[in-house]
């Protein structure tokens, strides 16, 4: 866990790469935010298991302080919506990119293909098209959003692609269609962030995990990981090798081989990571548009 980029704690010259996202203002009020509490830390810097404890807690409250402040805005949009009398011709969308830990499995971040950073948000609002409290059991990916947003407004893609609209089960009170999908399909290729390079499908009852590159001795013997989701929710237990789970294990490899051509993930050498990018400041701060 990084002191600065996970943890806030800047030291404004070593840590110049974190703190150039921000235009001057924005680093001004980032660094107040912190200053009282960096400058005790800096003063009587835990350690041993107390500097544990201090990164745990710290990562904790800025987490749940962010959840809080995207949570207060989101209200302030619905409330404008409200206000505007707009909300019944809008369609509100919350979502996110990954799910996230918060020391399950002993991880932070996100990237591994359990439940915790696997599963994302996925909440929508539209009054008149989707009653409210509807909740599905369909599995549902983001390659799903760009074709429920266009038959939203009308139109269909142009060009082929992998998701298929959530229309009919947001306007059929969460109903799965029969021919709706029955699983979905990972993968993580950066090995980058301590994490190694894995796929994965997912069905309702079941998850396989396959590591493509193991790093060592460990991840060599345990390159399989089948988990029962209805027995073992959390993914504590690894029944790849209980023969209970041979028929389900040889299952799930076939439709993790079928999923692998389906999306044509094949070529290895796609990924290729390079330096980050750094925009200047006319880019990122926009000028007030005129009404």
């Amino acid at each position: 866990m990084n002191l600065a980029s996970d943890l806030m704690l800047l030291n404004e010259a070593s840590d110049a790469k974190v703190l150039s996202r921000l235009h001057p203002a924005q680093k001004r009020a980032y660094l107040q935010a912190f200053e009282a509490e960096n400058k005790a830390f800096r003063e009587n810097p835990p350690v041993g298991k107390d500097l544990v404890r201090w990164k745990y807690q710290r990562y904790m409250r800025n987490y749940l302080s962010c959840v809080a402040g995207v949570d207060r805005n989101i209200g302030r949009v619905l409330d404008r919506l409200d206000a505007l009398q707009l909300s019944e011709h809008t369609l509100v969308v919350y979502c996110a990119d990954q799910g996230f830990y918060l020391g399950e499995h002993g991880w932070f971040d996100k990237r591994w293909a359990y439940e915790e950073s696997l599963k994302m948000p996925l909440i929508m609002r539209w009054p008149g098209k989707i009653k409210a409290g509807t909740r599905s059991q369909a599995l549902v990916q983001n390659i799903d959003y760009a074709p429920t947003l266009l038959e939203v407004a009308g139109l269909k893609p142009q060009w082929s692609v992998h998701g298929t609209s959530l229309l009919p089960i947001l306007s059929g009170e969460g109903m799965v269609p029969d021919d709706w999908r029955k699983a979905i399909y990972y993968r993580y290729m950066d090995a980058g962030h301590g994490v190694p390079r894995h796929r994965a499908v997912r069905t309702l009852g079941h998850k396989l995990i396959y590591f493509d590159q193991p790093r060592n001795a460990a991840e060599e013997e345990n390159r399989w990981e089948l988990f029962d989701m209805a027995r073992d929710p959390q993914e504590m237990r690894n029944v790849a090798t209980d023969q209970a789970y041979a028929s389900i294990l040889k299952a799930m490899k076939a439709q993790l081989r079928d999923l692998i051509t389906l999306y044509d993930d094949t070529d290895e050498s796609v990924w290729v990571r390079g330096p980050g990018r750094v925009y200047p400041n006319e880019l990122l701060l926009r000028p007030r548009r005129q009404r």
